[in-house]
């Protein structure tokens, strides 16, 4: 009954916080530490309620920021060959065809019919989600990208998502919400051998960095997006604060919504590199 009041009396009091000062001042309440709540402020503000927030550790004193526009997946890209500036481990496409594949591409059978589609629906470029890339698969798409660029009609990228599990299926689900893409494979009608250009997804931008696959949505998906993000919002607020599911949804929620931020943070010893990541 005490702690039942207590709540009550808490709730009470409780506003809403807004504006970065603030949120950097509940940041410090926590973290102890003034620069890391600076920019946990900065990024809350920024990126809104439903933000996504990557952290990567760093071995030595480091804080830093970087903001992602569009849907952030983990990915692994196929081939070096896939990069478009090699040097940063970097592929961009812009405006490309998307196909989403619940299958091995291991022939080159199965992905011609991929670019020749690509090419029907008159796309400059193609990227392709697959469970796994390689063999002849890999071999013809390579192959199509070392051609002298005045003969070359697409440029590509695959990816293989990280995610598993029902996570994965989400993740595929996602990408044809952002895209408007039908998801091919050997339980859904057409598998990728026989795809065609009315299969394939339409986004502004694709860019591949840092083992994540960044997917800018098309203007024209944008109010199917939002029916979506309603709906998962509802399911966050029915769950409990411990629910397994509810880091997954919020997680799907800033992905969708397109606030991902990246932090970067770094401390001299094991125990401080945890602790700094468990806080933020």
């Amino acid at each position: 009954e005490g702690v039942r009041i207590a709540t009550e009396v808490l709730q009470a009091q409780a506003r809403p916080v807004v504006g970065e000062n603030e949120l950097a001042a509940v940041a410090r309440t926590i973290t102890k530490d003034k620069a890391l709540s600076s920019v946990l402020g900065e990024m809350s503000y920024l990126l809104g309620p439903d933000a996504h927030v990557i952290i990567e550790k760093y071995v030595a004193p480091y804080l830093h920021r970087r903001y992602i526009a569009g849907a952030h997946f983990g990915a692994e890209i196929s081939s070096m060959y896939f990069y478009t500036q090699p040097d940063l481990k970097k592929a961009v496409l812009t405006a490309p065809a998307l196909a989403l594949l619940e299958e091995r591409l291991t022939t080159a059978e199965q992905v011609i019919p991929l670019m020749e589609a690509a090419v029907r629906a008159g796309a400059k470029a193609l990227t392709i989600v697959a469970q796994e890339v390689s063999g002849g698969a890999l071999g013809a798409l390579v192959t199509n990208n070392q051609a002298p660029e005045d003969k070359k009609k697409l440029s590509i990228v695959a990816v293989k998502l990280k995610a598993v599990g029902q996570e994965a299926k989400w993740a595929m689900t996602d990408l044809a919400l952002l895209s408007g893409a039908t998801i091919l494979g050997p339980n859904t009608p057409r598998k990728a051998a026989h795809a065609q250009a009315e299969d394939l997804g339409r986004t502004q931008r694709v860019e591949f960095l840092n083992n994540g696959l960044v997917v800018m949505a098309h203007d024209a998906n944008r109010a199917a997006i939002q029916q979506e993000v309603t709906s998962l919002r509802m399911r966050v607020d029915s769950l409990t604060l411990d629910d397994e599911d509810r880091p997954k949804l919020i997680k799907r929620l800033g992905t969708l919504t397109g606030g991902v931020g990246e932090l970067k943070i770094g401390a001299h010893t094991k125990g401080e590199r945890e602790m700094r990541q468990a806080q933020a």
